[in-house]
C-alpha cells in the first residue's frame, strides 16, 4: 500500500514556495532572466521525480527480502544518481539553461523536509 502520495502535496507545495522566494531573490538582485526560470524550474522538476521515485522505491522494499531489497535500493540509487547527473551536465552545456538555478532549485525538496520536521516537531499536522 502506497502512503507516500501523502506527502507529495506538503513537498510540492514546498517546492512552489521556494522557487518563488527564488525568483524574488533574483529579481531584486537583478539575476532573473529566462534562463534562470528554465533553469530552476528544471531543478524542480529534477528534484521532485526525485523525491516520488525515493518514496516509491522505499515503499517497493518494504515486500522484498533483505538481499533483494538491498540491490534493488542500490540499483533506484544509482538510476537517481544518473539522472540527476545528466539534468547538471545538460544545464551545464545548454545556453539556454542557467545551471544555477538549477543546482539550487535541487535543494529545494530537502529544504522543505527540515522546514516540515520543524514546523511538525509535536506531532502530525
Amino acid at each position: 500500500m502506497n502512503h507516500s502520495y501523502v506527502e507529495y502535496p506538503r513537498i510540492f507545495a514546498g517546492i512552489a514556495v521556494l522557487t518563488a522566494i527564488f525568483f524574488v531573490g533574483c529579481l531584486v538582485l537583478g539575476q532573473l532572466s529566462l534562463p534562470m526560470v528554465l533553469g530552476t524550474l528544471l531543478g524542480d522538476l529534477t528534484a521532485g521525480l526525485n523525491f516520488v521515485l525515493i518514496c516509491q522505491g522505499a515503499e517497493n522494499l518494504l515486500d522484498k527480502t533483505p538481499g533483494r531489497a538491498r540491490s534493488s535500493a542500490v540499483f533506484g540509487y544509482l538510476f537517481r544518481l544518473a539522472f540527476t547527473t545528466v539534468v547538471i551536465i545538460f544545464g551545464y552545456y545548454a545556453d539556454f539553461i542557467n545551471l544555477i538555478g538549477v543546482i539550487v532549485a535541487l535543494f529545494f525538496p530537502k529544504i522543505t523536509l527540515i522546514a516540515l520536521c520543524f514546523l511538525w516537531k509535536g506531532g502530525e499536522k
